[in-house]
């Protein structure tokens, strides 16, 4: 990924109209999705949606690990200074075999990698939310990816082998726009009519010398500004 991508960027992704209006992307959430249906003509992929179950994913994080051996021999398979542990082995101290994939693995590093999920759903929330906020960068993404939340387009378009475990078709993470209003941009507008009333008064006062003058200009000026102002704020709703 070149440059940064958060939600300044989404939202300039978006027609001129969804840009510049008062309603419009204000940040992200995660979701878990499944695709319905692609339709070729119009490039269009409908998904059905629902929320990101963090507890589900952690409960299950803790069953894996709670149904591990234990560790024959603490001292070995650690991690140098780097966090990396011993390449791939068929045998080694604290080996086990898998009865489903017919492998053995460590156990020491499958627990080091449940561990790491286990923390990395728990900070998850609070770190993407930051990273939308301020932006992701490319050394950045390795932690979405980590998180399943970046694939190759390569792993979603085909892959019967996953699909053909479950009826409903392959589960995909990914984040939902959320819309809403961007309550600063309203309070500087509104901040901005009474100003600019607040100068139609004091300028139309030393032009007409008058101060009734002054004051029935800035109150017009302070009505159309609230026109305006409805009226930007009814069609952002709306559109």
């Amino acid at each position: 990924m070149d440059g940064v991508l958060g939600i300044p960027e989404l939202r300039r992704q978006c027609s001129w109209w969804k840009r510049h209006s008062l309603y419009s992307v204000v940040g992200v959430k995660e979701v878990m999705f499944r695709f319905a249906k692609f339709d070729k003509r119009t490039k269009e992929v409908s998904v059905y949606v629902k929320d990101f179950d963090y507890k589900s994913r952690i409960a299950e994080i803790e069953s894996a690990v709670n149904h591990l051996p234990s560790i024959e021999d603490p001292w070995e398979c650690g991690v140098d200074i780097m966090g990396k542990g011993h390449t791939p082995v068929d045998i080694c101290p604290n080996t086990a075999y898998d009865s489903i994939d017919g492998e053995p693995y460590c156990v020491a590093q499958e627990l080091r990698k449940r561990t790491l999920q286990r923390e990395m759903l728990e900070w998850l929330p609070a770190m993407i939310e930051f990273y939308w906020q301020n932006g992701i960068e490319s050394d950045q993404v390795e932690f979405l990816e980590n998180g399943n939340f970046v694939r190759q387009y390569e792993d979603l378009a085909w892959d019967r082998g996953t699909d053909a475990l479950s009826p409903y078709g392959r589960v995909i993470y990914g984040f939902q726009l959320i819309e809403g209003w961007h309550i600063r941009s309203i309070f500087c507008l509104f901040i901005g009519s009474l100003f600019l009333s607040a100068c139609v008064v004091a300028i139309s006062t030393a032009i007409l010398h008058s101060f009734e003058a002054g004051l029935t200009a800035g109150s017009y000026a302070l009505a159309i500004a609230a026109v305006t102002l409805a009226g930007l704020t009814f069609f952002s709703a709306i559109i």
